[in-house]
């Protein structure tokens, strides 16, 4: 069975959860300083790496929200099918907003990120377009054809949060029509939660620009509650496939 299939939902719970519900910050998810681009699939960016047949990871249970930690996961070894060289490009642009890959959607508004954006008049309709088309199954058919077997896609935590947020909700409904052709075509799909509660850097791929607040309140805590979520989700036998 696949360590989830979804590896960066499994490294970023590993990190947030220990023995002695401290949280670590090393996995938080942030915005990698890779300059991308490529006509069609915007910020995207090809990654190779080797990958073995067996990886640790940690049960999701923790609820800590010290923002540094020295506490340690209880590891376990689950075995799963993956490539021994991944292959992968990032689907960057279609479930968390970046104006300057999708300024088009922007045009016309005073928005600068996706928590301005899903606040203009028209937002539900051009999301829902936006969703519908910025990427497609024939995207997954080409991108398997070009000999890639990964691909990574990057979303907000509000698509799993379970209390009301400013944002609009629906792109986790995307992530699974993704998951389903990524099975259809052979690929493995790496989830990125790409923007946490309160922004963990303070520029539009975290949802939010501004201040950094990530570190403030709950939203630690919160952040450890949507992975749990993920890692729940992903993980199951329904996704051990991909």
């Amino acid at each position: 069975m696949p360590a989830f299939g979804l590896l960066s939902v499994v490294a970023a719970a590993a990190a947030f959860i220990s023995s002695n519900s401290n949280a670590h910050v090393a996995a938080i998810p942030r915005h990698n300083g890779y300059q991308h681009g490529r006509p069609g699939w915007g910020h995207n960016h090809a990654h190779y790496g080797t990958a073995s047949g067996s990886y640790p990871y940690a049960a999701p249970t923790g609820t800590g929200t010290a923002p540094l930690s020295t506490g340690t996961a209880t590891p376990g070894n689950v075995t799963y099918d993956f490539p021994e060289t991944i292959r992968g490009v990032n689907l960057g642009g279609w479930l968390i907003l970046e104006k300057w890959m999708n300024s088009s959607l922007f045009d016309g508004t005073d928005a600068s990120d996706q928590y301005t954006f899903d606040q203009t008049s028209d937002a539900v309709t051009k999301l829902q377009k936006h969703w519908d088309t910025y990427i497609c199954e024939d995207d997954f058919r080409q991108i398997a054809a070009l000999g890639i077997n990964t691909v990574r896609i990057p979303i907000g935590y509000w698509a799993y949060d379970p209390d009301s947020s400013p944002y609009l909700t629906g792109a986790d409904k995307y992530m699974e029509k993704a998951l389903d052709w990524a099975r259809k075509y052979g690929l493995k799909v790496l989830v990125d939660l790409h923007g946490s509660p309160g922004s963990q850097n303070g520029f539009d791929n975290s949802g939010k620009s501004g201040e950094v607040n990530w570190q403030s309140g709950d939203n630690m805590k919160k952040s450890i509650s949507i992975l749990e979520i993920m890692a729940k989700k992903y993980g199951s036998m329904d996704y051990a496939d991909v």
